[in-house]
């Protein structure tokens, strides 16, 4: 509960204004879910909407919105919303890509290499073709160019999220 509070002051990573703005919507009952809240209040995110949808499902006022099944089942604990690398590594191992490709195109669209990015998307596009039509791995294909500009590692969030949790049994 007091992490859901505008009483975060002193609270690892959440004592800012950002967050004290968020965290009650964000509504984090678990550490997972305060993983995700951890990772989705950034720059990026924040810019994009991101944090405003997962608000928005949280609190019953939208829908997550269902992409493919794929990526429907990867996205599932976060609301529909792809927070972390190793989804985006799961995405493209899916559609059959190595996990390591799968990790060179998380860095890929991390430092901006569009020369990588489209031989990665050329051969995604041969291997998920049999799986979906070209419109649905398109939009697909620009959620995982946009969640690499700010994915965190999930184990990193995890951390911070345990971290944080301490800090607010210690206050408490």
């Amino acid at each position: 509960d007091l992490i859901c509070s505008r009483n975060t002051t002193g609270l690892f990573q959440i004592g800012s204004n950002t967050y004290k703005q968020r965290m009650r919507r964000l509504n984090p009952r678990n550490i997972e879910q305060l993983a995700d809240c951890l990772a989705l209040v950034r720059g990026p995110c924040i810019q994009s909407g991101l944090d405003e949808s997962y608000m928005k499902i949280q609190e019953g006022s939208e829908t997550i919105k269902l992409v493919h099944p794929i990526y429907d089942e990867i996205t599932a604990s976060t609301n529909g919303i792809m927070i972390y690398q190793e989804q985006i590594m799961f995405l493209c191992a899916k559609l059959g890509l190595s996990l390591y490709d799968g990790y060179v195109v998380v860095k890929a669209g991390a430092k901006k290499k569009k020369d990588v990015l489209k031989k990665y998307e050329d051969k995604l596009w041969d291997l998920a073709k049999d799986k979906m039509d070209k419109e649905t791995f398109d939009y697909m294909f620009k959620l995982i160019l946009d969640s690499a500009k700010y994915s965190f590692n999930k184990s990193h969030a995890t951390s911070y999220a345990l971290l944080t949790y301490v800090t607010a049994y210690y206050k408490t």
